[in-house]
């Protein structure tokens, strides 16, 4: 009888575990505290089981990280396929139309896995040097100022870069291609090489597909040559929420 008993209870406690909602929903119950500088599977981070096989995601501390936006909903899928790609060294570019979250979605992901945030704007007005950094004249001597891009990709960061078809022409040949390919910051004036950290994720942000504008929307977009393109292998649409989700 013991046995029987034994074997009842086995077989209730499979039966609730089958119809157990969390477990319907494909939800996971989320970690309390990440280990500093190491691993959370995706779905115990972002607090729901993939499509795609479960997968680790490198997580840091860094102190300037971004706090979580409460509000925040994540897109699942979009979600799913930028974290892979850029813990595979992948950039990924956000692509929407205005409002729809793109640099928001950027911001929450720096946030969630501790990295620190940087927003570089590609308005027609900006140049190398801008972000790279420049040559001034300190003190009665020159010296070398950094930009935002050899500050950040020595650490773990989301580096967004935000509406890159506005750029001009010569940033596309002159950075971002070699920096997409490689991630490596070559500064002329110093013949620096910067390696990027090992957290550095690269994210671009666009109303455009790099193709142009024919729609007298975006007339100040670009078009961008196909060696650019090729350098984005992974392209996310990030559309106004749905209002079923909120």
């Amino acid at each position: 009888m013991k046995e029987l008993g034994d074997d009842i209870a086995g077989v209730l406690k499979d039966l609730e575990d089958m119809f157990n909602p969390a477990l319907l929903e494909g939800t996971v119950a989320v970690d309390e505290k990440p280990l500093p500088d190491g691993k959370r599977m995706f779905s115990s981070l972002f607090g729901w089981v993939p499509t795609i096989p479960d997968f680790p995601v490198s997580v840091y501390t860094e102190s300037d990280a971004p706090e979580l936006d409460p509000f925040w909903i994540w897109p699942k899928d979009e979600t799913e396929v930028a974290v892979w790609a850029l813990e595979n060294n992948m950039p990924v570019r956000a692509v929407g139309m205005p409002g729809g979250g793109k640099s928001e979605f950027a911001r929450n992901l720096a946030a969630i896995t501790g990295r620190a945030f940087c927003r570089i704007n590609f308005h027609g007005e900006v140049f190398l040097e801008d972000i790279i950094g420049k040559t001034d004249l300190v003190g009665g001597e020159t010296k070398f100022t950094y930009g935002d891009v050899p500050k950040y990709v020595r650490r773990p960061c989301v580096m967004l870069l935000d509406e890159v078809s506005a750029a001009k022409p010569g940033l596309y040949m002159g950075f971002l291609q070699r920096f997409l390919e490689a991630k490596v910051t070559k500064i002329q004036a110093t013949g620096e090489e910067i390696p990027p950290h090992a957290g550095l994720w690269v994210m671009g942000a666009d109303n455009a597909l790099g193709l142009g504008d024919n729609r007298g929307k975006f007339p100040t977009r670009n078009v961008q040559d196909i060696s650019t393109l090729n350098r984005w292998p992974v392209t996310v649409h990030v559309n106004y929420m749905d209002t079923e989700a909120m």
